[in-house]
């Protein structure tokens, strides 16, 4: 029968390891990842900002029923005529939209002039409008300053600090997955490459070891 000092030295040989300091470096570098990808949509953003005065060619300037087809890019306080046209610049992170209705270019009744920044989608968003005086009025004025989209930051920062995550983990994960399976096909202990027996955790650094995987991966190595 074994001694209560024997038993509990048993039993400590068999607790799972500490992370080396090699693990806690993975494990901050890949938090950082995460951490950079979430700032992402918030800092280019802010980058294409400085663009919106060095406004790139149209990229779209359709006239007539083209443009009306297109409607306009956000909400009219009231309801207004089809646009007559339609001018839309863009670059990386940046989109402006410039919409008319009138008889002529330079006879114009309504405008709307629309801003957003933000990639992969935007996340910060402008709309300038003119309406005839005369005209119907809104029973509140439209917001014409800048406005987060906090839906679509939200969503977009944790999709993308997910993925830089993911992306500078996974060479890590595949390494890993392939030097335990070496390991196990040499009849080692997957996490500290220590001789293995019959006990069902590595003598050593106590792992569990996986016995039917471990008599695989020896199978195959002969």
């Amino acid at each position: 029968m074994l001694s209560s000092h024997t038993a509990s030295s048993v039993d400590d040989a068999f607790q799972p390891r500490h992370r080396s300091r090699g693990s806690w470096l993975r494990t901050v570098i890949v938090t950082v990842a995460v951490i950079v990808g979430a700032s992402m949509p918030s800092l280019i953003a802010y980058i294409a900002m400085p663009v919106r005065g060095q406004r790139t060619p149209n990229v779209i300037n359709d006239f007539g029923a083209d443009a009306a087809q297109r409607g306009w890019p956000a909400q009219t306080p009231t309801p207004w005529p089809a646009p007559t046209q339609w001018a839309e610049h863009r670059s990386f992170g940046y989109r402006y939209v410039a919409v008319y209705s009138g008889a002529t270019p330079q006879a114009t009744s309504h405008q709307m002039q629309f801003e957003s920044v933000g990639w992969p989608v935007p996340v910060v968003q402008r709309v300038e409008m003119w309406w005839p005086e005369d005209g119907p009025q809104p029973s509140m004025p439209p917001n014409m300053d800048w406005v987060i989209s906090w839906e679509e930051l939200i969503v977009t920062s944790a999709f993308a600090g997910i993925a830089c995550g993911a992306l500078v983990a996974m060479p890590w994960i595949m390494l890993g997955w392939a030097i335990r399976g070496s390991r196990l096909r040499r009849n080692r202990c997957p996490a500290c490459a220590y001789p293995l027996g019959d006990a069902p955790n590595c003598s050593e650094c106590g792992e569990v070891i996986p016995r039917a995987t471990a008599a695989a991966q020896v199978r195959l190595s002969k």
